[in-house]
């Protein structure tokens, strides 16, 4: 996860260096990144399987739809590798056994709107840091051996 994490920090780096804007000309759908960690450890299981399972899904699909319009190559490759995480990452949590979300229309208990590349790259780290690592961070699989 550390890797993932890291990697999506890079490219947010990058991007927010680069002197263009990359404003799009659509709203894209975001989850709330924030986190109340009381009221996280408080949710079931099968809740924040979904929350994050729906999370990604929406990141993926405005990775996606950010791909479309940026013109910069480098970007672009940025886009790219952040979905292909996205898309590692859902597979990973597949093979825990955890919950799938039962539709695609599924979406995170909270979202919010943003039409900038940088924003969604930030969000995505957000993400990975934030929800995702601690669903990770509570799976049997996931927890250190103790002798």
């Amino acid at each position: 996860m550390d890797r993932f994490i890291k990697e999506a920090r890079d490219a947010e780096n990058a991007v927010k260096e680069r002197e263009e804007a990359c404003v799009l000309p659509e709203d894209l759908q975001l989850p709330v990144t924030n986190v109340n960690v009381m009221e996280w450890d408080a949710e079931d299981s099968r809740t924040k399987e979904e929350e994050v399972q729906a999370g990604l899904s929406l990141l993926s699909q405005a990775m996606l739809a950010a791909h479309g319009h940026v013109t910069s190559r480098a970007t672009r490759q940025h886009l790219e590798t952040a979905h292909s995480n996205l898309r590692s990452i859902a597979q990973i949590l597949k093979s825990l056994n955890m919950q799938e979300i039962g539709s695609s229309d599924s979406q995170p208990r909270r979202t919010f709107a943003a039409r900038s590349v940088d924003e969604l790259l930030r969000v995505h780290t957000n993400f990975l840091r934030g929800k995702v690592k601690l669903l990770l961070s509570a799976a049997e699989a996931c927890r250190p051996e103790r002798s």
